[in-house]
């Protein structure tokens, strides 16, 4: 059901607008179990599906380690993911 609504709500945007294109933004809060694999599963997500998941994907890193914040740091540039803090969020916005 809560397909079938994206699809329709999606669709009434297209024909009330069809010029008109609004970004958007996956914001990952991430966690200590496995956040690196969280990013790899986001970006996989944003190719198979491209701008219909995401225009961009933003990588919250606060809670974690510093071994985990160093690998997500790695996997965010390899996958194109914004990596930052909850506060610096606002920079990356338009």
């Amino acid at each position: 059901m809560l397909g079938l609504a994206e699809f329709l709500h999606g669709l009434k945007l297209r024909l009330k607008a069809p010029e008109k294109r609004a970004l958007t933004y996956l914001i990952l809060s991430l966690d200590e179990n496995c956040p690196e694999q969280q990013i790899a599963y986001a970006a996989e997500q944003r190719v198979w599906l491209g701008c219909a998941y995401a225009d961009q994907i933003i990588a919250l890193n606060d809670g974690l380690n510093a071994e985990h914040r160093l690998c997500c740091a790695e996997a965010a540039k390899r996958y194109g993911v914004v990596f930052c803090a909850a506060n610096e969020v606002t920079r990356f916005l338009p």
